[in-house]
C-alpha cells in the first residue's frame, strides 16, 4: 500500500465557540454528518473521511460550516437535492483540493436551508470506490 501524508495548517482562530458550533449543528434541518466517518474534532475543525464503494450513496446532509475537501483518488461525486433532482456532477482528480464557503449555518437570511448547503451524494463510478477527506472549519 502507498502511504500518503496530508498536512493542513489552519492559520486563523475559530470563528465560533464550541457552544456556537453545537447550536448551528443542532439547528440544521438535515443531519450535519457531512462524511462517512468523523476522524477527529478539536477547537479548530472537524475532519471527516468520505468513502463510498462503487454506486454507494449517502442520506441528505446539511453543510453548516465552511469546509475544504481533498480527493485522494480520482472521483466522481453525484449530488442530489432533497427532492431527488441532480444538484451536481463533480469529477475530481487525485490531490485536487476545493474550498467551499458556507455562511449562516447553511441557512439563508429568512431561515430557509440554502439550496447548495444540503444534498445527498452517490459515487458516480460503478467500477471503483471514491475517497475524499473533508475539513470543516469552526
Amino acid at each position: 500500500h502507498d502511504y500518503r501524508q496530508m498536512i493542513f495548517e489552519i492559520l486563523l482562530r475559530p470563528h465560533r465557540s464550541e457552544e456556537q458550533v453545537q447550536k448551528i449543528i443542532e439547528a440544521a434541518k438535515y443531519p450535519a454528518n457531512v462524511g462517512t466517518t468523523l476522524l477527529f474534532e478539536n477547537q479548530l475543525c472537524r475532519c471527516w473521511d468520505f468513502y463510498l464503494t462503487p454506486g454507494e450513496g449517502t442520506d441528505v446532509h446539511q453543510h453548516t460550516m465552511d469546509y475544504a475537501f481533498v480527493c485522494v483518488a480520482p472521483s466522481r461525486l453525484l449530488g442530489f437535492h432533497p427532492n431527488g433532482s441532480l444538484a451536481f456532477d463533480d469529477i475530481s482528480g487525485d490531490g485536487q483540493v476545493r474550498w467551499v464557503p458556507t455562511s449562516n449555518g447553511g441557512f439563508d437570511d429568512v431561515g430557509d436551508v440554502r439550496l447548495g448547503s444540503c444534498h445527498s451524494g452517490r459515487n458516480g463510478y460503478d467500477d471503483h470506490p471514491m475517497r475524499e477527506y473533508l475539513i470543516e472549519l469552526k
